[in-house]
């Protein structure tokens, strides 16, 4: 029974090699390379699920970490103390786009300020540089 159709020209002596072929038998060296294969590639697969796990748990760390300093905003802009954060904010609900958009509306002006700063510098620097 084929299980696909047969293309091309085919080979005559397929049929008359010998049922046992040089090949099927893996030499000594054969053997010993495949099983050291077979052990490096469980030593590499099981530093891979250490890896794995760890980053799992650095993850779960960041994520608890991040909740915290969420729950801590909340506290501390119900206390009227730090900055204002948006409306649905303040009932604990701190999802990321209202975070995200406070966290913006607090940093884009400074990192402006940065920016205006680091091109005066650049100025300056150009200027002292011509004058020497």
């Amino acid at each position: 029974q084929e299980c696909a159709p047969r293309t091309g020209a085919g080979t005559p002596h397929f049929e008359r090699s010998p049922a046992e072929s040089p090949l099927d038998r893996p030499s000594d060296e054969v053997a010993e390379a495949q099983q050291e294969f077979a052990v490096r590639l469980a030593a590499v697969l099981r530093e891979g699920d250490r890896v794995s796990s760890a980053f799992a748990a650095e993850v779960d760390d960041l994520q608890r970490e991040n909740r915290e300093l969420r729950s801590r905003l909340v506290e501390r802009a119900c206390a009227g103390v730090g900055p204002e954060l948006p409306a649905g904010c303040l009932g604990g609900d701190l999802d990321n786009y209202g975070l995200d958009t406070w966290w913006c509306s607090i940093m884009r002006p400074m990192q402006h300020m940065c920016e205006e700063q680091q091109l005066a510098c650049a100025r300056a620097e150009g200027e002292a540089s011509r004058w020497r």
